[in-house]
């Protein structure tokens, strides 16, 4: 009878929960692709108000012709979203004012203030009629789900690094 052989797999299993274990915070962290992706969703957010919604799909409702006479009289003309002298686009194309929190597993990206809010859902008394602005557009999904999935590759090629070094 032939000689038994050994076979042995390495790195072992165990070697590789290890590896996994020490790469858990990372693994569990998805900041650096919310980093990444931030600029292009707030790029998304500037062309939604620009586009009036046509973006995303939702086309804004025309202003009233007493809203236009308002505006051209006080010379606030200069943009879709204006209200008590401030410019909503402006906002959006230069960052300012804009809330970016990012958590491991959260990012949360809006823009300050009253304005922006009750020119996103409109009043309720029904004189403003909502003009979405902050949501999804196709462009802005594919950059986030780039910036994801490049995050994701750099995790599986440093977990892969790591347990050829084993």
């Amino acid at each position: 009878m032939p000689g038994p052989f050994t076979m042995i797999a390495n790195p072992s299993h165990r070697a590789i929960s290890s590896i996994v274990k020490d790469l858990g915070r990372e693994f569990r962290s998805w900041r650096p692709a919310f980093k990444a992706m931030a600029p292009f969703v707030l790029r998304g957010i500037d062309e939604n108000v620009r586009s009036q919604g046509r973006t995303i799909g939702a086309q804004w409702a025309p202003l009233a012709a007493s809203t236009q006479r308002r505006k051209a009289r006080l010379g606030r003309g200069r943009g879709p979203l204006i209200g008590t002298g401030e410019n909503i686009a402006d906002r959006t194309s230069s960052g300012s004012g804009v809330t970016l929190k990012i958590t491991a597993t959260k990012m949360k990206l809006g823009l300050d203030g009253l304005v922006a809010n009750v020119a996103h859902f409109g009043r309720k008394n029904g004189r403003q009629p909502p003009r979405r602005f902050v949501d999804w557009s196709p462009a802005m999904e594919a950059a986030a789900l780039a910036a994801m999935e490049a995050h994701g590759r750099r995790l599986v090629a440093k977990a892969s690094a790591r347990m050829q070094a084993a």
